[in-house]
């Protein structure tokens, strides 16, 4: 019976860069995507897309859709059916959706490639062949979809940092010469197909996040809303690795009602610290103290990195700034 693999990876992992590999030492054959951006330059019809326009891309019958820059992409029932009856091997890019429909539908045949490169190794390679301001956009996506922890649905791990290395194991991997507890555990996996991050070869890298209009809207001492897009920043680092230590001046019953708040939210940390309150009388607020800055790697708040509206805006530089704890 023929295989269909489905490559799942975050952006600049090197995803592409290897299928196309792939296809020129192997008789693998690449399952087609529409899309209804333009063609360019040095595109063909077929290579790398069926390039299409909206109206006819709302009446295919897709097994996976996405937007993505005001464009629409998507992965034909009609395109993977046909080209099973080649009776060839397949290989498909998808994401994580795309991996749940595809095992829904042809179940078995369906083995999972997982490409794994750390977040600075993503950033810097975006940046060379799309540019900062796409790099970061496409980074800060990967970690709020935690595309760097999916390795845990993965049949094979690749560890793409050097790229010799990763295409000789992705071939073999596409002729079934890959025994894999064993010929990945020097690549970054172990048996129980565990992604070792980097990062383990440093302490862990601490960071301290204010708690009040930084993590959550706050009129102090009250608590309004949790900021835009905070929970799925601040648990990104937590997957990645790092130590999240709340930094507060709350301290008594406002820190108390902090720390539920985050906790009710299912944002994840390791420390919250606490403060002794000021003498009674002084600001008139035993509530509040003079707390100084905890011992961190990393601050975040309005006088470390600069805090806008949401996190989606500083999350590319927190990375940025943490990067020789995730070479």
């Amino acid at each position: 019976m023929n295989k269909l693999y489905a490559v799942l990876g975050p952006s600049g992992s090197g995803k592409s860069s290897l299928v196309e590999y792939a296809k020129k030492k192997t008789d693998i054959e690449e399952i087609t995507s529409h899309t209804t951006r333009d063609m360019r330059e040095g595109e063909t019809e077929g290579n790398p897309y069926y390039f299409i326009t909206e109206e006819e891309f709302n009446d295919i019958d897709f097994i996976e859709e996405v937007e993505y820059a005001n464009n629409k992409y998507g992965i034909s029932h009609k395109e993977v059916n046909n080209k099973l009856s080649s009776n060839k091997n397949l290989l498909v890019i998808v994401d994580i959706e795309g991996i749940n429909q595809l095992k829904y539908i042809y179940g078995d045949i369906v083995e999972i490639i997982y490409v794994y490169a750390t977040p600075h190794e993503c950033r810097e390679r975006l940046e060379k062949s799309r540019g900062i301001d796409e790099a970061s956009f496409r980074l800060s996506n990967a970690l709020l979809n935690d595309e760097f922890n999916n390795h845990n649905i993965a049949d094979y791990i690749i560890r793409n940092k050097d790229f010799d290395k990763a295409k000789r194991q992705f071939v073999n991997i596409l002729k079934d010469t890959t025994t894999f507890n064993y010929e990945l555990l020097s690549q970054g996996v172990n048996k129980n197909n565990d992604v070792y991050m980097e990062s383990e070869l440093y302490p862990d890298p601490i960071i301290a996040i204010d708690f009040d209009n930084t993590i959550a809207e706050t009129d102090f001492p009250e608590i309004k809303c949790l900021k835009e897009g905070a929970k799925e920043a601040i648990n990104s680092l937590k997957n990645l690795g790092c130590k999240i230590a709340i930094w507060t001046c709350r301290t008594g019953a406002p820190a108390e009602q902090a720390k539920q708040f985050l906790i009710d939210e299912g944002i994840k940390f390791d420390a919250f610290n606490t403060n002794d309150a000021l003498p009674e009388g002084f600001l008139n607020d035993t509530d509040f103290s003079d707390s100084r800055k905890i011992g961190a790697d990393l601050y975040v708040d309005d006088k470390s990195i600069e805090f806008k509206d949401n996190w989606d805006s500083v999350l590319g530089k927190i990375i940025e700034k943490m990067a020789v704890y995730l070479l």
